[in-house]
């Protein structure tokens, strides 16, 4: 479990990997939305329900990188 778990985790940040963050925001409470410097955009539904940000349907309890 624990070795799926990293490679999940370091699917989504090798993308990020040596790029800086530039802007952070809280669309709602339980929803992070990080931008990065190579364009990345990582968000996260901390919540128990789905939530759509700018189109993109972000599952509950999960993330999305666009």
């Amino acid at each position: 479990m624990i070795k799926e778990q990293y490679l999940i985790i370091s699917s989504v940040l090798n993308q990020v990997s040596g790029a800086t963050i530039v802007n952070r925001i809280i669309p709602s409470e339980g929803i992070s939305v990080v931008d990065y410097s190579n364009g990345k955009r990582i968000i996260v539904n901390y919540t128990n329900n789905e939530y759509n940000y700018e189109g993109l349907l972000v599952n509950a309890r999960s993330y999305k990188v666009a």
